[in-house]
This record gives structure tokens, C-alpha cells and sequence, in this order.
């Protein structure tokens, strides 16, 4: 109940005093979101300014791992991107944080392919042999799985070889899936190898490990593989493709082996202003692809490699070498 015998003019003052006004703004300060206040939009702008150098580094040590190139290369690009006026800080610019950046990229890449595979009920794994820049054996490892409809393949790992045998190579294969299915995950009810015994053998293969662990699972091989060998068998009857083959593995040997001749090539070409295309050799495995780029590097350098051996035939000292020039010109 009110009462009037309470005098209100003092309040009223106070109300209209500065401090009562300070009072009230800093109530209402603290009543607000962080970020709305002075403070908090300072450290937003700051949080937002951090975020784009770390994203701008991010995308540095990736451009690195995604081509292939030394975890050095990282310090002199940064200071190039700086010198470009890039915002980058003065904070991980160096090798060892690369290699950590590449790291955290990796594991979130995992991350995502992990959450996809939770939502799979069935996973195919594809398995093949590759070697590194160090010529270590390795396995790639990728599965294959139903996202929202859709087949998907991704890279599971690459996993380095114990040993070549089906052991190794089964060991190395569960590795690579065990780096994205969890215990809990789809099962495994696929597997695509090429024909290599190790891989497909029916008493000892990976394909026998794999069926004692996985009974259910269907193991076929690779369908673009086994027509690579068809191709390869057939070219073996007719005479012509023998005679083509072996002449393009002698262009390719004749000059790869040779930084003297590549450059003699070079020159010719340069005089009959055309250009100078790679030559490459005619391969076992992926023998139409190989075939298809050889002999277009061949059709390039038509007028080159017409003169160029014609030349060595005639001028070189070595006999090996003049044999060589005159069978290829011929």
C-alpha cells in the first residue's frame, strides 16, 4: 500500500543524478551477451582476425600435403605470402607446425569419413600395391559404402608393408579399415584385389584370410584389371602389335637412359620448331593407357625422331649406339 507520508523528491533527484545513471548503464551492461558489449566485440574482432591467419595457414600445409611437397617448402611460402601482404602472424611458421597442421587436416578428413561410415550398414574394401617416393612397399587402402543413396569411395589409409607376403598384406589391409570403422560399424561384406596370387590365391591369399574372418564376404577381382591382361594376351597373337610394342620400348629406352641424345632431340626439334613431347615406355599394367600416350609422344615428335637417329646411325663413334639409331630409323 502506498503511503504519502514518504517524501519522493529525493528519489526523483537521485534518478536523474550521474551516478544513479552509471549505475544503471552498468546493469544494463551486464545484462547483455558478451559480444555486445565493448570487451566483447573486441575480442570477436580479435577471435575473427585469428581464424582467418589460421585458416590461411591451414590452407598452406595442405597445398603442401596435396602436392607432394617437403614439410620445408612451409616457411619459405609463408614469408612469400607475407611479402604478398598476407596476414599470417609471427606464430607456427616454421616446419614442425606444418607437419602438425597436416596432422589435424588428416584427422578431420577421417573424422568425416568415420561419421559417414556410422551411418552405412555394408562396406566393400578396394586394396592395391603402390611404393613411395623411398620405394617402401605400401598398401592403399580405400572402402567403398551407400551415403544417402549414392556409392561412395573414399581413402581409407596407406599403410607400409611388414612384408610383401599375403600375411603382410592382410594385416595391412585390416589396418587400413580399422583407420575408419569403428567396432560397432557396417559389416564387411565386399573385397575388389587385382589377379596377383598374394591377393586372390584361394588356399593362402588374402582372399583365403579374409574368408576366415569374413565368411559372408565376396571377393572378385578388378574387372578393369582382368581387361588390361585380356588386352594384353590378345596383343600377344598378333605379330604387328609385337613389332609396335618392341619399337616403342627401344624410342623410350634410346633416349630415357641417355641425357646426351634428349638433348640432341631437343635441339632437332627446336630447329623444326615443334615441340618436344615426353617419351614414355609401353607397360605390362595399364598396358592400353601406356600405349595411347607412347605412341602420341611418338606422332609429336614424328619429325624429330625420323631425323635425329637417322643422324646417329651415320655419325655416332659407338657401334652399340649406331646399331641402336639405325633399327629405330628403319
Amino acid at each position: 500500500m502506498e503511503s504519502d507520508k514518504f517524501r519522493k523528491d529525493p528519489l526523483y533527484a537521485h534518478a536523474k543524478s550521474a551516478n544513479h545513471a552509471a549505475c544503471v548503464m552498468r546493469n544494463d551492461n551486464s545484462n547483455k551477451p558478451i559480444k555486445d558489449t565493448p570487451i566483447g566485440k573486441a575480442v570477436v574482432r580479435l577471435q575473427q582476425e585469428q581464424h582467418h591467419k589460421l585458416k590461411s595457414i591451414f590452407n598452406t600445409a595442405y597445398a603442401i600435403a596435396k602436392n607432394c611437397r617437403p614439410f620445408s617448402d612451409f616457411e619459405w611460402l609463408t614469408k612469400l605470402q607475407k611479402k604478398n601482404g598476407v596476414d599470417l602472424g609471427e606464430n607456427y611458421l616454421n616446419e614442425k607446425r606444418c607437419k602438425d597442421f597436416v596432422l589435424a587436416v588428416a584427422n578431420q578428413l577421417f573424422d568425416e569419413v568415420r561419421s559417414k561410415l556410422s551411418c552405412a550398414r555394408f562396406l566393400t574394401v578396394l586394396a592395391d600395391g603402390s611404393t613411395d617416393a623411398t620405394v617402401v612397399e605400401q598398401e592403399t587402402v580405400s572402402v567403398r559404402y551407400i551415403h544417402k543413396g549414392e556409392p561412395v569411395t573414399e581413402l581409407a589409409e596407406i599403410v607400409p608393408l611388414e612384408s610383401a607376403k599375403a600375411t603382410g598384406v592382410y594385416k595391412a589391409v585390416k589396418q587400413g579399415i580399422a583407420a575408419v570403422k569403428r567396432e560397432d560399424g557396417p559389416s564387411l561384406i565386399g573385397a575388389n584385389f587385382d589377379g596377383a596370387s598374394v591377393m586372390i590365391g584361394e588356399k593362402s591369399g588374402v582372399k583365403a584370410l579374409l574368408k576366415k574372418d569374413f565368411p559372408v564376404i565376396n571377393v572378385i577381382q578388378c574387372v578393369a584389371h582382368k581387361l588390361e591382361l585380356s588386352v594384353l594376351d590378345a596383343a600377344k597373337s598378333m605379330a604387328y602389335l609385337q613389332i609396335f610394342e618392341e619399337t616403342i620400348k627401344s624410342i623410350f629406352k634410346f633416349y630415357h637412359f641417355s641425357t646426351k641424345r634428349r638433348r640432341e632431340l631437343a635441339e632437332i626439334a627446336d630447329l623444326l620448331s615443334t615441340m618436344l613431347a615426353n617419351y614414355s615406355s609401353v607397360k605390362a599394367v595399364r598396358w592400353v593407357a601406356s600405349k595411347s600416350r607412347a605412341l602420341l609422344a611418338v606422332k609429336k615428335n614424328f619429325a624429330s625422331i625420323v631425323r635425329h637417329p637417322e643422324d646417329a646411325s651415320k655419325g655416332s663413334k659407338d657401334a652399340k649406339t649406331k646399331g641402336k639409331a639405325a633399327s629405330i630409323h628403319r
